[in-house]
């Protein structure tokens, strides 16, 4: 690899090329730095020490990840901005936003706002987002979707599903399920949303369906059984029907906008939910798969980006 630096008061920039030809630009503002830790500021709380604190990672994570300072400061930003503790961005919430930045190959401020969003809808602490990094990569990945569609529909799903009694894991995998049917995206989250809303408050039709297939997603508490078991009553208790009736039993139950969603569910049974589960909730997945996406000539030119622009902030932004 051939590179050359040029750099003058504004910023850097970074080009590089191989034998092959292959071409990468990376241009950096010096400026954005500071404009960026005033917005952590304002956005965290963070004074004095929390600041440098915040400070420090984020020049950290820009030597030693494919990002620079400056975004996993927006990253930082984000996280902030949605509520999540200081604590929490530098005790696991900022590695999990860029290990799915990599893995789903999308920008750290977006990752980060999904990370957020996740954490929040199931009031969940910001150490749990390297856990949701992992669900939201591993389910794109066993559904063959994307991060974005697995976003969009968990952020559709979420504040439902969690009050219904689902918990993340539990979404995310019948999301992945969905996903895999070729269901994705807000049109996935909006189906479970609406399945979930009606098994929890089932009008007077669906409640006689119910009571004449023996399904009760509920016990006797009102507490919810578990996705796994639900799915095990829909399947063993609709397998003998004909497509028809199999649909004209779904329709009141789910609702006609849920009745696709519902017949997914139904096919996949409890086998099919727990093999889903199994990839879903990988330990690691989104780190795996980040490696593996920025095992490049980019992805080398990024990091050295990265590493060059944290140097430059270290050195006390000699450049300004």
């Amino acid at each position: 690899i051939v590179c050359r630096i040029a750099g003058n008061q504004k910023g850097y920039a970074l080009y590089g090329h191989s034998a092959g030809g292959q071409f990468v630009h990376r241009y950096v503002a010096f400026a954005n730095a500071p404009r960026l830790e005033s917005a952590v500021a304002a956005n965290s709380g963070a004074v004095g020490a929390e600041l440098a604190s915040l400070r420090s990672i984020a020049v950290e994570f820009g030597a030693t990840t494919q990002f620079s300072a400056t975004e996993a400061a927006q990253g930082i930003n984000e996280l902030a901005k949605a509520g999540v503790a200081t604590a929490d961005i530098m005790g696991g919430g900022l590695k999990g936003a860029l290990d799915l930045a990599a893995a789903g190959q999308i920008g750290v401020a977006d990752a980060a706002e999904a990370t957020a969003s996740a954490l929040n809808q199931f009031g969940l602490e910001g150490s749990k987002a390297g856990h949701v990094a992992d669900l939201l990569s591993n389910a794109a990945n066993a559904a063959q979707s994307a991060v974005g569609d697995m976003s969009a529909a968990l952020g559709q799903a979420g504040v439902a599903a969690n009050a219904a009694g689902l918990n993340i894991d539990e979404t995310t995998t019948l999301l992945a399920l969905f996903a895999k049917a070729g269901m994705t995206g807000s049109d996935a989250g909006t189906s479970l949303k609406t399945m979930m809303q009606r098994l929890a408050a089932p009008t007077a039709e669906a409640a006689a369906e119910l009571d004449r297939l023996g399904i009760s997603a509920y016990d006797s508490q009102g507490q919810f059984i578990g996705a796994e078991k639900v799915l095990g009553l829909l399947s063993t208790q609709t397998e003998n029907m004909s497509t028809q009736a199999r649909a004209a039993a779904s329709s009141p139950i789910s609702g006609s906008a849920a009745i696709r969603a519902a017949s997914i569910a139904a096919e996949a049974g409890a086998s099919g939910y727990a093999a889903m589960n199994e990839e879903v909730t990988r330990f690691g997945g989104a780190a795996e798969q980040a490696a593996a996406l920025t095992d490049n000539l980019k992805g080398d030119m990024e990091r050295l980006g990265g590493a060059f622009d944290s140097v430059l902030i270290s050195s006390g932004s000699g450049a300004n």
